[in-house]
């Protein structure tokens, strides 16, 4: 799972992105305000703040590099560039093998057992 924050003045923004299973949620002060399935390279989530202005999301893949970038715009205006590396992708995906292969582990001990 991919993580984006970006803190406003009064509100806290999280964009949550799992490269497994292409689930993408916003979450605005802790809580979901939106949520798409997504596979493909670009990505847009619009959230409206606590102050009643509208925020633009976009994520981005750029497939040469594998660099995942967040830009968070504020009335159409860039106000932040968020980025994140392969090395975080394959740390995630590195966890996640962990976890499946310990369950299943844990599963076939009790079976055995």
């Amino acid at each position: 799972m991919i993580r984006f924050q970006y803190d406003f003045f009064s509100d806290q923004i999280e964009l949550q992105a799992s490269d497994w299973s292409g689930v993408e949620r916003l979450l605005l002060n802790g809580k979901p305000v939106s949520s798409k399935i997504n596979f493909g390279p670009n990505s847009t989530h619009y959230v409206k703040l606590q102050d009643g202005k509208p925020c633009k999301l976009q994520l981005q893949l750029d497939p040469q590099t594998n660099l995942l970038t967040c830009q968070v715009f504020q009335q159409n205006q860039l106000i932040a560039i968020l980025k994140q590396g392969k090395q975080h992708l394959t740390l995630s995906r590195h966890n996640l093998d962990m976890a499946i292969f310990f369950s299943c582990s844990a599963i076939l001990a009790m079976i055995v057992l």
